[in-house]
C-alpha cells in the first residue's frame, strides 16, 4: 500500500472500483509536481468511463476531521469546468478519516456549498446538500467500499440534489 494515507486512499479507490466495475476503462491521471504556471494542471486524480456511457471525474481526498477546506481542493476550480458537459459527472470523493466516511461530492453541490458562503465542505451538509455516501466497511486503517451503488445510480441520485 502506498506510504501515505492520502495516497493509499487513491489505490484503494482504484481497486474498489476495478471490483465493482470489471472491465470498464479507469485511467489514474499523473500529478504536476513541477510547480510550472505554463503546464497545465490536472483537473482531478482519475477519469472512470462506465459501460453506460458515463465519464467520471473523480478528485481523491483524505482528511482527519469532520470537514475539508475549499482551499485544500485545489481541483474545485478545475472541475467547475466540466460540470455542464453531456455524460460527465465531475466530483470529489471524501474520505472522512476518522468519521469513517466516505462521500461522493458532485461539482454541482460543492458549488451549491461553495457558493452559499461555506469555506469546507463537512459532514454537517449531510441531508443539507446531497453528499452522497457511499456504502463502506472498515478494514483495518482503510475502507474497503461499493462504488456500484452509487455510481449506477448517479442520476436517479442526482434528482435530489
Amino acid at each position: 500500500m502506498a506510504s501515505n494515507k492520502g495516497k493509499a486512499f487513491e489505490e484503494a479507490f482504484k481497486e474498489n472500483w476495478i471490483q465493482c466495475y470489471p472491465g470498464t476503462w479507469l485511467f489514474r491521471l499523473k500529478d504536476q509536481m513541477n510547480g510550472y504556471k505554463e503546464v497545465s494542471q490536472n483537473p482531478c486524480d482519475f477519469l472512470a468511463f462506465t459501460a453506460e456511457n458515463k465519464l467520471f471525474m473523480i478528485e481523491c481526498k483524505s482528511h482527519e476531521g469532520a470537514s475539508i477546506s475549499f482551499d485544500a481542493i485545489p481541483q474545485y476550480e478545475r472541475l467547475l469546468k466540466y460540470k455542464d458537459k453531456k455524460n460527465v459527472y465531475p466530483g470529489i470523493l471524501i474520505w472522512f478519516i476518522d468519521k469513517d466516511k466516505i462521500y461522493w461530492v458532485p461539482i454541482k453541490v460543492a458549488e451549491k456549498i461553495y457558493n452559499s458562503g461555506e469555506k469546507s465542505i463537512g459532514i454537517r451538509h449531510v441531508g443539507k446538500y446531497n453528499l452522497i455516501e457511499v456504502p463502506s466497511v472498515k478494514k483495518r486503517v482503510y475502507m474497503e467500499s461499493d462504488y456500484k451503488i452509487v455510481f449506477s445510480n448517479i442520476d436517479e441520485l442526482m434528482e435530489v440534489a
